[in-house]
């Protein structure tokens, strides 16, 4: 706390004045500092609400590779069963048999072209993803411990701000006495 010098009817005008203004000042400037965190801590929370945007993008996406997923694999059992009848068939009739195996190889490699064609899809899309992910967090993070730092620092502000005031007031209570 600033000492005040003694004069003939209490303490030292000019430092009185001076402490008064020189916490007018802190003031200020502290809400000023108030006033800029909060808007840094708005854009933060849009880029937090763009962020899950993005989460929900991603989500809508993974469904609707999960949905074709779940086609290649009800293909992948037609196949099979494709495959089965062949069998049957040729064991039965072998002229017949060769015709049925050359179709059935073609459809079996047409299918498996397939496959092969949504397998790298899915693992690009899985690829994708775990990026997207990993970004995704790492900036949910920083944006948190932004947030965090953001709180902290208005905290921190306001704690001096109410000390300002309640010095002021005391020196503004001895000024007064």
């Amino acid at each position: 706390m600033k000492k005040f010098r003694n004069s003939l009817f209490g303490f030292n005008k000019d430092d009185v004045m001076g402490f008064v203004f020189e916490a007018k000042e802190n003031e200020a400037r502290l809400k000023k500092n108030i006033r800029e965190l909060e808007a840094k801590s708005e854009a933060d929370a849009q880029k937090l609400s763009e962020l899950e945007a993005t989460v929900k993008e991603l989500t809508s996406l993974l469904d609707d590779f999960k949905q074709r997923e779940a086609a290649i694999t009800a293909l992948s059992e037609s196949i099979g069963r494709l495959y089965l009848v062949a069998q049957a068939n040729a064991s039965a009739i072998i002229t017949a048999a060769n015709e049925n195996a050359e179709a059935a190889k073609s459809a079996v490699e047409q299918n498996v072209a397939v496959a092969d064609s949504a397998e790298e899809d899915l693992n690009e899309i899985g690829r994708v993803l775990l990026a997207k992910t990993r970004e995704y967090s790492e900036e949910l993070e920083a944006l948190k411990a932004k947030l965090y730092d953001t709180k902290q620092k208005i905290a921190e502000n306001t704690a001096e701000i109410d000390k300002l005031k309640d010095e002021s007031s005391s020196v503004t209570a001895g000024v007064s006495q």
